[in-house]
């Protein structure tokens, strides 16, 4: 039974935003929503929906919800090497995925919202599944700015068209891009903006001094995907797979990551990214490569 209220909630990243509503949750369908489209930060809608589920835990009324998390994709995670231990994670929290569904129409007055089924190559059928909720967070499909979109640096579609390598404007040579607005397939999260601004920081300098721009974005990107109170997947990956930092498990849900995810990184960011010190994990995953190196190769114990 659907509750008569509702609570509708649109947010493309921040988790902690689910709190108003998950504290005022009874019963019915909690609905999060994955778009059929380019979002900032791909595991916040499925992340939100594993917190929800231990927020409903700890409030004794999880029992009573019937959680759905509702992707365009044909899965539940683009990565493959994260796919299992997340599957695991749903199949433990009974969360119901449904995949090559997108968020179409919402209706307020019948706390009810209708989806698109797609098809095995992700394009649109004619079939449709209306669902009720009590409560709905939504991951909505994100664009570049007007400006951007309406602007000769643009590509059809929207974003800033730019060498995936060197960033550097197919347009314009004396161009380059950095953040969530460019056409690269990277990710878009705040950890692909610290490698952008180390590719940045050594072509414009070859540009300025009139050289050709050579040095290459690798692609990295991450996602530290919260399953529970105290357990992180520490996904990082580019376009080809994983691109792991640490020595460790990053496929398994750990509280390592968790205090990483907690402690860590905040400060990284505040401290490091905005102000400009922290240019990506690359020479620390060297470094952690070697020290892995030698300890399979039993010459180094830790």
């Amino acid at each position: 039974m659907v509750n008569s209220w509702s609570t509708l909630l649109v947010f493309p990243a921040l988790p902690v935003l689910i709190l108003p509503g998950v504290k005022t949750f009874w019963d019915g369908n909690a609905i999060y929503t994955y778009p059929n489209g380019p979002i900032k930060c791909a595991g916040a809608p499925q992340k939100s929906c594993y917190i929800t589920d231990s927020i409903l835990r700890q409030r004794g009324v999880q029992e009573n919800a019937h959680m759905i998390y509702a992707t365009s994709l044909d899965k539940s995670f683009g990565v493959e090497n994260y796919l299992k231990p997340l599957e695991e994670v749903a199949q433990e929290k009974d969360i119901d995925v449904r995949t090559r569904r997108n968020l179409i129409e919402i209706d307020t007055s019948k706390n009810s919202a209708t989806f698109q089924i797609l098809d095995e190559d992700g394009a649109a059928t004619e079939d449709t599944e209306k669902i009720e909720y009590s409560l709905l967070h939504i991951g909505p499909p994100c664009s570049a700015p007007k400006a951007l979109r309406k602007s000769p640096f643009a590509d059809k579609t929207g974003f800033m068209d730019v060498d995936g390598g060197t960033l550097q404007s197919k347009k314009f040579p004396n161009v380059f891009g950095v953040g969530d607005c460019m056409n690269t397939p990277n990710a878009k999260t705040a950890a692909s903006v610290s490698s952008h601004l180390k590719t940045l920081d050594r072509n414009l300098t070859f540009a300025m001094l009139g050289k050709k721009p050579y040095f290459k974005y690798d692609g990295y990107a991450s996602c530290p995907l919260v399953v529970s109170k105290n357990r992180v997947i520490l996904a990082e990956f580019n376009s080809k797979g994983p691109l792991e930092t640490t020595p460790l498990n990053e496929e398994k849900p750990a509280y390592w990551a968790f205090l990483l995810k907690k402690y860590f990184m905040p400060a990284l960011y505040w401290n490091g990214l905005i102000r400009g010190y922290w240019n990506g994990p690359a020479t620390i995953r060297k470094f952690s490569r070697l020290v892995d190196s030698k300890k399979r190769h039993g010459s180094c114990e830790l």
